[in-house]
């Protein structure tokens, strides 16, 4: 390259700096001030590489900054840069015009240097380089081709003819990755032909980053030799993606999960040799861990579990106290975790920016591909090509703003202060031009394509280098002569596909979700199936009985199959209805054991109650992140807060009660055994009458008479409470806990009166308990329900019920795409198949 050219005239170890040398230069300019006209956004991140790009103009434009300083104050501040770089730089390295003018002044040895000197393929040369080039004529040619004013060259110029290409093809597609697909179906064709081989293919954009990511992943489908000239991003290698974990720590803190992407990424090398491999036994893979504190709790806890006991907290807590003091310590951290290749990538991040920007830095950053282009199918820009053309060329992306694009102003050297002609010799649209006229002048086979619309969806106009009259459009599900892969193949050709046992089977799905009549994908199953025979005898909760009455297919997965819904959000900002539920239950538990051991809710005062709940709520805010996902610290401070009102809400409820009563929370029935004095310490079985099934569950709180004679059941509720609430019973099935509450009640303590309330915590309403003949009519109705629901389903009727179409249904990924399209054809079907359910689904 020119560069090193001029660095080998020179002589000595004098090359020109490289950017790696100059950002950290720059910045310290920015960072010491005393601008007229960038103090203002000297800090922002970007403000480096916009300084370099607007200097590496006017040193290509071979521009006297000097000169230039009068024009403007942002051209006095650039020559200020200029200075500080030039005063710092070390004697090794030379800024570009020092660079040419000593190689210049030694011009006189080239002959003995180098002999014949030959410029290939270079179509134009910055204003830089023209007098060194100059100054070694006559032992310089110049081999080129395109339409590029040469006149100030005084060597020999060989401008090499272009021609038309023999086979040609001008199609339009649909999108952005409907270009990547046919330029690899196009590849394949020719290297399946035999007489062109992958060295002799290029596919060219003057855009190439708006279409990497799908050329990043189609090649990996494909399996083409493709280089990608400019590099690939430095995020889609396993390297970037360490880096980027790193930073996610440094700029957003501790947690879990970025801890562990962190650390699956890193080598094993260092300290990191003696980390164990079972160091995360024990950790609950839902707790959050954001702060060291959390982090050395949870090690310590399961320090029993681990068979190098506390070797891994030895190793892992340094590292992380390193790393909770944040970004401050970012190259530190690079050096002392990161292997070679993420080093490298971290290195240069934080010398395009600020460590606060790191996330932008590594966005931007590319690697250099592990193919070669010398044997490899290349993916390059268009000005690139156009310096090496190829004879198999496809160049895409042929729309109206992009071939050729527009040019505009320098951001920091905008054209009233120096005009772009001068800053710039030759436009963007030119060069643009003259590319597409190399190119397509020295290929032999030549394609050309379009997206007919934008990445926004937006239908775009034909670039005006767009031969109109050659056009071809090209459906998105046509079949092609060539696939680029076996997935295309198979998408492409549907007897092909057919051969595949799940594509029949999944066609099959298809044609059954338009018939209109229930069918196996729709839950009919044959009679007396062993595998609902087994779930109905397992014990069911309330959830599970839930599900058996009101969506009979989700039962089948959650109990039969075992499938859950799973939590995308590791870290959510607000707990969701079923966890903040848990939480208050929780507290009114831990709240009401010690306030029983001060003599019970009614003998204690309501400072002693607050500080009770208070304390207790101290010790679940320390616990819960250490085994599940909180939100951040203030939010989770809050949620805490209002978990303590509604608790101190049902305490005051109670202050009135008598005193000879026994009082339990979070009793277990039909299942787990319960500490020491509670009512029934042993494991006995809770049978719905008449259905043999088995439930179990836990009673929210138990207020149990010491003769025995009553009792009183409580269900909390954190919502908000129905309409009516006094007329709330089993609510259709979705209110199923007070009335199981009471069936085990009556089965396990056998009082003679048994009153079963249920209590919204966030308002002051109150729902009528359910007692005397509201109660066992309660009981009988629920027994009814379930006979009906289980005969249904051995019957083989595992299909949606109600709740299969509610908007937050836990298995709605589960479920058709397009549910309410569903419903409509499956509608009359679903409703004769569920009717006898209907009655009880409707009940109060």
């Amino acid at each position: 390259m020119l560069p090193q050219l001029a660095a080998r005239l020179c002589g000595g170890f004098v090359e020109m700096a490289p950017p790696e040398v100059l950002f950290p230069l720059i910045r310290a300019a920015l960072v010491e001030g005393g601008f007229s006209k960038f103090n203002d956004i000297a800090g922002l991140p970007g403000m480096p590489r916009a300084v370099m790009q607007a200097l590496g103009k006017i040193w290509n434009a071979d521009l006297e900054l000097k000169s230039l300083a009068e024009r403007g104050e942002q051209m006095a501040d650039l020559k200020r840069i200029e200075a500080q770089i030039r005063g710092q730089l070390p004697a090794a390295w030379l800024l570009p015009s020092d660079l040419r003018d000593r190689a210049a002044a030694r011009a006189d040895k080239a002959p003995k240097l180098f002999g014949p000197i030959v410029l290939d393929g270079i179509v134009d040369i910055e204003p830089l380089w023209r007098p060194l080039i100059n100054a070694m004529v006559p032992h310089v040619e110049w081999r080129t081709s395109g339409k590029v004013d040469r006149k100030w060259f005084a060597g020999h110029l060989v401008e090499q003819p272009l021609e038309t290409s023999e086979f040609r093809r001008v199609e339009a597609v649909a999108d952005h990755r409907s270009e990547v697909i046919e330029a690899l179906r196009w590849a394949r064709e020719l290297m399946s032909s035999g007489t062109v081989v992958a060295s002799d293919i290029a596919i060219a954009s003057t855009s190439p980053s708006d279409y990497d990511e799908h050329m990043l992943v189609l090649r990996r489908e494909a399996s083409l030799p493709i280089n990608f000239v400019g590099g690939i991003p430095a995020l889609s290698t396993a390297a970037g993606q360490t880096c980027a974990a790193l930073a996610d720590i440094l700029l957003r803190g501790l947690s879990q999960d970025r801890v562990r992407r962190l650390l699956l990424g890193l080598p094993k090398s260092g300290a990191l040799t003696l980390l164990p491999a079972d160091w995360s036994r024990g950790i609950r893979p839902a707790a959050s861990l954001n702060s060291v504190v959390q982090w050395e709790t949870t090690l310590s806890k399961a320090r029993d579990r681990r068979a190098d006991s506390d070797l891994a907290e030895h190793v892992l807590l340094p590292i992380l106290r390193r790393l909770d003091k944040g970004i401050g310590e970012a190259l530190e951290l690079g050096e002392l975790l990161l292997g070679a290749d993420a080093k490298d990538i971290w290195k240069d991040a934080l010398r395009a920016s600020p460590a606060e920007a790191l996330a932008m830095s590594l966005q931007h950053l590319r690697v250099a591909d592990e193919n070669d282009a010398a044997n490899s199918v290349v993916w390059c820009s268009a000005d690139q090509l156009a310096a090496s053309p190829r004879p198999a060329t496809r160049l895409i992306g042929l729309s109206v703003r992009s071939w050729p694009r527009t040019g505009g102003d320098d951001p920091l050297v905008p054209h009233h202060v120096v005009p772009r002609r001068e800053l710039q010799a030759r436009s963007v649209t030119e060069i643009d031009r003259t590319s597409f006229d190399i190119i397509t002048g020295h290929a032999r086979h030549l394609a050309l394509s379009r997206s007919r619309r934008s990445v926004r969806g937006g239908l775009q106009a034909a670039s005006p280098l767009w031969p109109k009259e050659d056009e071809v459009e090209l459906a998105r599900m046509r079949v092609p002569v060539h696939c680029f892969s076996e997935a295309d193949r198979l998408l492409s050709r549907p007897t092909d596909a057919m051969a595949d046992p799940k594509v029949s089977r999944s066609r099959a799905r298809w044609r059954a979700a338009l018939n209109s009549e229930l069918n196996p994908f729709d839950g009919l199953i044959p009679p007396n199936h062993p595998v609902i025979l087994r779930t109905l005898e397992q014990p069911l909760s309330s959830i599970a009985l839930r599900l058996l009455l009101r969506d009979p297919q989700a039962f089948m997965w959650h109990r039969g199959f075992d499938w859950r819904p799973r939590e995308f959000a590791h870290r959510p900002l607000v707990l969701n209805a079923a966890s903040f539920g848990e939480l208050v239950h929780e507290l009114i538990a831990a709240s009401v054991r010690q306030l029983d051991r001060l003599g019970g809710v009614q003998k204690t005062s309501t400072d002693e109650r607050e500080q009770v709940v208070r304390d207790a709520a101290a010790g679940i805010e320390a616990a819960w992140p250490l085994e599940r996902a909180v939100p951040p610290a203030t939010l989770w401070a809050t949620t805490i807060g209002k978990a303590v009102d509604l608790t101190l809400h049902a305490l005051r409820i109670d202050e009135d009660l008598p005193h000879s009563l026994n009082t339990w929370t979070e009793l277990n029935f039909g299942g787990a055994t319960n500490p020491a004095g509670a009512p029934w310490p042993e494991e006995l079985d809770v049978i719905l009458d008449g259905t043999g099934v088995r439930v179990i569950g836990r009673i929210d709180r138990l207020d149990l008479a010491k003769s025995g004679s009553v009792a009183r059941i409580t269900d909390y509720k954190t919502s908000k409470p129905e309409l009516s609430p006094d007329d709330l019973v089993m609510d259709g099935g979705r209110e199923l806990q007070r009335v199981l509450y009471a069936i085990a009640i009556r089965t396990l303590a056998r009082p003679s009166r048994v009153v079963a309330r249920l209590l919204f915590l966030g308002t002051l309403t109150t729902t009528r308990p359910l007692e005397n003949d509201r109660l066992d009519k309660a009981i009988t109705d629920l027994s009814a329900f379930v006979n009906a629901a289980t005969t249904a389903l051995k019957s083989g009727f595992a299909i949606a019920g109600p709740d299969a179409f509610e908007k937050y249904s836990a298995y709605r990924l589960a479920r058709p795409a397009d549910l309410q399209g569903y419903l409509a054809d499956k509608g009359d079907a679903l409703s004769v198949a569920n009717a006898p359910l209907e009655d009880w689904r409707s009940c109060p």
